[in-house]
């Protein structure tokens, strides 16, 4: 059903800090195998730590494909650095779905939040398998049906529905742009661009490749809502018994230090004093993501 050839893979990423400067490069290390071509989607002002990593990428990691940063405005959470990512890929939205205008075969859309723990490339692979249109790393039936928008992929058709639905300008209601708190604006653009967004998809062409669910005799009394992502019971289940390849950048007890022997196998190449020498000050002025996913009291 795939016409096209060429995997893309766009992460957006705000490297802030030691964590997520090295939660990026795990993920280089250990979800790039099949992929032709690397977008970091990053904020303005970001030029100076974002230039000297991907020189450092290059140096370290010569297996990788092309690695491209686009410096877009940061002012809707990752979609927005996705979809201003794209389109300077030249993906035109809300168009014919034809190569002019969906320029690669597969698209995965990645953000920073997460560690990868181990050599990953399941998203892709069911995509070339399969009929699937949105493949997930995870999702969840706690709210509807609910796509976990950390890893995704998308086929050409896919990117097409993704850019429609969500390539949306600020104002758009989805972001909240009345809603003063930041509890409600997570929950607002979660339940848009997550979790609306999996049902523009038939069922039939839609998949997940893990549960982000416990267990039913699992379930929180009070608070029917928690994946894995506030689970540590569940989170590490899935990593031992289903090898989940990936880890919270803010979940201290997963990876409480930098050194940690689980993110070992995708930091292998790196070197902890070139992360050291980074000037996270000239950074100050960005704000960060704030992942919608993450946990609203979280401290990132």
């Amino acid at each position: 059903s795939h016409f096209r050839d060429g995997n893309l893979l766009v992460i957006a990423s705000a490297p802030l800090d030691e964590r997520h400067v090295v939660s990026l490069w795990s993920q280089l290390e250990c979800f790039t195998a099949g992929i032709d071509k690397i977008v970091l989607a990053v904020p303005l002002g970001s030029e100076t730590i974002v230039t000297k990593l991907v020189s450092e990428m290059k140096q370290k990691l010569p297996h990788l494909p092309d690695i491209v940063a686009h410096y877009v405005k940061n002012d809707r959470y990752d979609v927005g650095l996705w979809c201003d990512a794209l389109e300077l890929e030249g993906f035109v939205r809300g168009t014919e779905t034809t190569k002019e205008n969906v320029p690669f075969g597969n698209t995965l859309l990645l953000n920073d939040s997460v560690f990868a723990l181990r050599h990953f490339n399941g998203i892709l692979e069911e995509l070339q398998d399969t009929d699937y249109r949105v493949v997930g790393l995870s999702s969840s039936m706690s709210r509807g049906y609910w796509l976990e928008s950390i890893f995704r992929g998308f086929s050409y058709k896919g990117i097409q529905t993704f850019m429609k639905h969500s390539c949306v300008p600020v104002t758009h209601s989805s972001f909240g742009p009345k809603l003063t708190s930041p509890v409600k604006k997570k929950r607002r653009i979660v339940h848009y661009h997550e979790i609306k967004l999996a049902y523009r998809f038939w069922p039939n062409r839609r998949t997940a490749l893990y549960s982000a669910d416990p267990t039913p005799n699992w379930w929180p009394e009070k608070d029917q809502n928690v994946t894995w992502v506030q689970n540590e019971k569940l989170w590490r289940t899935l990593k031992d018994e289903q090898r989940f390849p990936v880890a919270k950048v803010n979940q201290e007890y997963a990876v409480p230090t930098l050194d940690s022997p689980l993110i070992q196998p995708c930091t292998a190449k790196l070197n902890m004093d070139f992360v050291r020498s980074l000037d996270f000050a000239s950074f100050h002025h960005i704000s960060p993501l704030k992942n919608p996913t993450e946990e609203s009291s979280s401290t990132t």
